[in-house]
């Protein structure tokens, strides 16, 4: 399949190694020629000028630039052709306005996918053939977990999801500087912090168990984690977290209500 790229930032430039190794064809295309043709060589893919032959266009760019791509692609672009958008915050209806002919769908990767442990929301335009979904579906596979949502829950995914990894390497670093604080050595301490949260984690998804049935049974009356537990509640860092998370996604719906 030939597949072009258009933004070979972050995200596309995971994409693009993904799609490389499942032997399609891939292009990228970035803001200048000069641009395309250094994204290229770093990739192993080629450099483009237009999307146009391309079965599928994913649209990697930042949101700011919507519509500057849009004049300059969108002629280019034709009813055979599949535009996959991963831009946050722009819907469906601003995306047909702006690219009227190929068959669109949204994304809303996390960067976890670059190492098959992504999270990756899709939705399609209303009213496209089944099997449009199944080839994006299989363009994906591999990437991590793969969810069909719709649109509209879709700012709640990006401020869950999307933003997700910064704040939980954030909560990481600081377990890590604790552990730094207490004399261990920062290898040490990045070590035990990060086996930490993955044998957490895997126990959640290995139990099927809530968080808090596992909670209790690491704390004990008296104990370490209760005193621990404690300082949590008295900071409200729970409260903290999910402001975090709700603050994304109010950030969200602000992108969307800008672009629609």
């Amino acid at each position: 399949m030939k597949i072009c790229i258009v933004g070979p930032g972050v995200v596309g430039q995971s994409l693009a190694r993904h799609f490389k190794l499942a032997q399609h064809h891939v292009s990228v295309i970035g803001h200048s020629a000069g641009a395309s043709r250094a994204a290229a060589e770093a990739l192993g893919v080629h450099a483009a000028e237009t999307p146009e032959g391309a079965d599928v266009v994913i649209l990697a760019t930042k949101p700011q630039d919507l519509h500057t791509v849009a004049a300059t692609l969108a002629a280019s672009l034709g009813s055979q052709q599949l535009l996959v958008s991963t831009l946050a915050g722009v819907p469906l209806q601003t995306l047909k306005k702006l690219f009227p002919k190929p068959s669109l769908f949204r994304i809303m990767p996390n960067l976890p996918m670059a190492y098959g442990q992504g999270v990756i929301a899709c939705v399609a335009e209303e009213g496209l053939p089944t099997d449009f979904q199944d080839r994006v579906q299989g363009l994906l596979d591999g990437l991590g977990l793969i969810l069909w949502v719709p649109e509209k829950q879709f700012d709640a995914f990006t401020a869950l999801s999307g933003s997700g990894p910064a704040f939980i390497y954030e909560i990481v670093q600081a377990f890590i500087d604790a552990g730094t604080s207490m004399g261990l050595d920062p290898s040490i301490a990045r070590g035990a912090a990060l086996q930490t949260m993955l044998g957490s984690v895997s126990m959640l998804c290995e139990t099927g168990q809530d968080a808090e049935r596992l909670v209790s049974e690491v704390s004990s009356k008296g104990g370490t984690t209760e005193a621990g537990l404690k300082v949590m509640k008295e900071k409200e860092i729970q409260a903290g977290i999910k402001a975090t998370i709700l603050a994304a996604y109010q950030r969200c719906q602000t992108m969307a209500d800008r672009n629609s």
